[in-house]
C-alpha cells in the first residue's frame, strides 16, 4: 500500500484530496495546523492525521518522521498547505504578508527540503505542489497571493531538476486548480 503526506488537509482542496487518496486505497498522512481538526477524519482506516504548521522551521522535519515511522515508507508529498488574502497592498499588514509568503513559499520550500532525503533513499517519490492560476495570471488586489504562486510555479520548475527525483521530470509537479467552491 502507497503512502502520501497532505499538508493543509482539514479544509478545502486538501481535505478532499486526503479523502480521494483513502477512497483509492492510500494509507494517508494528514497535516494539519489546528489540534482541534486532528479527529475530523476518525474512522477511516486509511487516514492518519498530525498537526503540523509548516511556518514552524522546527517541526516539518520531527511530523515527517514520526509519519515515516508510522508508516515504513512515503511514496509522495502533496504541499497544500496555503494562505489566501484579497486586499490592496498597501492596507496589507506585515502580519498577513509573512504569513501568505511563510506558508505559501517557505512551507513550500522546508516541506519538500525535509521529505528529499527519504525519497533519495527510496530511489523514488512524487512531490505535488498544489499552486493556482494566480501562479500565471494576475487579477486586482492580490498581489502578495499572486507573487507566492508564481514563487511556487519556480519552485516546481527547479523541482524537476532535483536529483532525488526521476531526470525525466515526474518526481516533481504542480497544479493549478481552478475556482474553488
Amino acid at each position: 500500500m502507497k503512502t502520501i503526506i497532505i499538508t493543509g488537509a482539514s479544509s478545502g482542496i486538501g481535505e478532499q484530496t486526503t479523502l480521494l487518496f483513502a477512497s483509492r486505497g492510500w494509507q494517508v498522512a494528514a497535516t494539519m495546523r489546528n489540534p482541534k481538526n486532528l479527529t475530523m477524519f476518525a474512522g477511516n482506516d486509511n487516514i492518519r492525521a498530525y498537526q503540523l504548521d509548516v511556518t514552524d522551521k522546527g517541526s516539518i522535519a520531527p511530523c515527517f518522521e514520526r509519519i515515516i515511522g508510522d508508516f515504513g515508507r512515503v511514496d509522495a508529498l502533496v504541499n497544500n498547505a496555503g494562505v489566501y488574502a484579497t486586499d490592496p497592498l498597501e492596507v496589507t499588514s506585515d502580519g498577513m504578508i509573512d504569513s501568505i509568503v511563510d506558508t505559501n513559499i517557505a512551507g513550500v520550500v522546508r516541506a519538500t527540503r525535509a521529505i528529499i532525503p527519504h525519497f533519495r533513499q527510496n530511489g523514488a517519490g512524487v512531490i505535488v505542489n498544489v499552486s493556482s492560476i494566480a501562479g500565471r495570471a494576475t487579477m486586482p488586489f492580490q498581489s502578495v497571493y499572486h507573487t507566492s504562486k508564481w514563487a511556487v510555479e519556480g519552485d516546481r520548475a527547479g523541482g524537476c531538476q532535483n536529483p532525488a527525483l526521476p531526470r525525466d521530470g515526474r518526481g516533481s509537479g504542480g497544479r493549478l486548480p481552478g475556482r474553488i467552491p
